[in-house]
């Protein structure tokens, strides 16, 4: 178990649900410990579902180079499912159309 879920044992709390429908909001998920034990609390108190959203998310690590450009790579969701990709911010201004994914 990794500090920050250590650190986030016993640290939520909720009043009994009767298979509510919970939508957690968080501002920045960095290791998303803290959503993820939240989430776990709001199921075990017996909500029926629980939706995180998030206003922005760290990523593990530098922005990588597009192999294309140059331009540094920026994570997107794509499509009805929301897929993770990665992809070149210059499609409009240069044309570039660079883009993977990253499964999830």
């Amino acid at each position: 178990m990794g500090e920050r879920r250590a650190a986030n044992v016993g640290r939520f709390s909720s009043h009994p649900l009767k298979g509510e429908i919970v939508l957690l909001v968080d501002d920045v998920i960095t290791s998303g410990s803290q959503t993820g034990a939240c989430r776990q609390e709001l199921l075990h108190a017996g909500a029926g579902s629980v939706t995180i959203l998030a206003l922005a998310a760290t990523q593990s690590g530098p922005p990588k180079l597009c192999p294309r450009c140059g331009a540094y790579l920026r994570t997107y969701r794509q499509g009805s499912d929301g897929r993770p990709s990665i992809g070149c911010p210059n499609f409009f201004t240069t044309g570039c159309r660079y883009r993977r994914d990253v499964g999830g």
